[in-house]
């Protein structure tokens, strides 16, 4: 009987043992989920949503032409996530008087294609456009994006050193020839390839290629708010409920220095 009792503690303590060594693997904040190509991802953060170690503005060991993009990434998918946040402004900012400066940056980071000859056809005839020369906000702003006011990433699809699709949550100002700049916010696609940095590879959105779209859960939040002030604000969870109404919250995740 002393016997039984023996090996009736045993197994006890070894099964208490194992749930208590679960418990602590599920909470730990750093754990991705199976098969996720993130790491680092902590406790939910203001909006809902988990909170990645990433930062916008960070990542790379160098600086592009600009003076502020960094490049110079490792092939991982982190790395991806970062480099879609960093890379977007170049390629949607528009300020005829520091175009070239941008241009030069845009060639950095980008591979050769349909994608980057259209910016680049488009943003050299606007920037010899004496109106848009004399137009914008804030020293002549076409349009301006603010990553950190959206901050949220979902990466779509990823094989590190080989190619990413990442969707970013972002807020923009955009010229208005006759009121304030209007703020936004929307969901912009990029695709990236690996050739010995994370390089653009394509950007069109969804209704321009129906490749990319046909890869999507959906096609992510936007919001062109009527009762904000001619400023982006900073969004609340009331925001996000109206912005993700038939949109799905499945993978999205927060740069971790989003605006909040």
């Amino acid at each position: 009987m002393r016997g039984r009792w023996k090996l009736l503690i045993a197994v006890a303590i070894v099964i208490v043992a194992a749930v208590a060594s679960a418990l602590v693997m599920s909470l730990r904040p750093g754990s991705p989920a199976p098969g996720s190509p993130q790491s680092g991802l902590g406790p939910s953060g203001k909006l809902g949503f988990p909170v990645s170690q990433l930062a916008v503005g960070q990542g790379g060991t160098k600086t592009a032409a600009d003076g502020k993009t960094p490049i110079g990434y490792d092939g991982s998918c982190d790395s991806a996530a970062q480099a879609a946040a960093n890379y977007l402004p170049l390629r949607a900012d528009f300020n005829a008087k520091t175009w070239e400066t941008q241009k030069k940056a845009l060639v950095q980071v980008s591979l050769p294609g349909p994608q980057k000859d259209l910016v680049m056809q488009v943003n050299d005839g606007n920037a010899a456009n004496k109106a848009y020369q004399d137009a914008g906000f804030d020293g002549g702003w076409l349009q301006r994006f603010d990553v950190k006011a959206g901050g949220l990433y979902r990466i779509v699809s990823c094989e590190a050193n080989k190619s990413a699709l990442v969707q970013v949550f972002t807020g923009s100002l955009w010229a208005q020839m006759t009121t304030a700049p209007r703020p936004a916010f929307a969901t912009q696609e990029i695709e990236l390839a690996w050739d010995g940095d994370w390089k653009y590879s394509n950007a069109f959105q969804p209704s321009d290629d129906p490749t990319i779209g046909r890869r999507l859960k959906d096609t992510g939040p936007s919001l062109q708010p009527e009762d904000f002030t001619q400023t982006l604000q900073v969004l609340t969870a009331k925001d996000v409920d109206v912005l993700f109404q038939g949109k799905s919250r499945e993978g999205w995740v927060e740069y971790a220095n989003a605006t909040r």
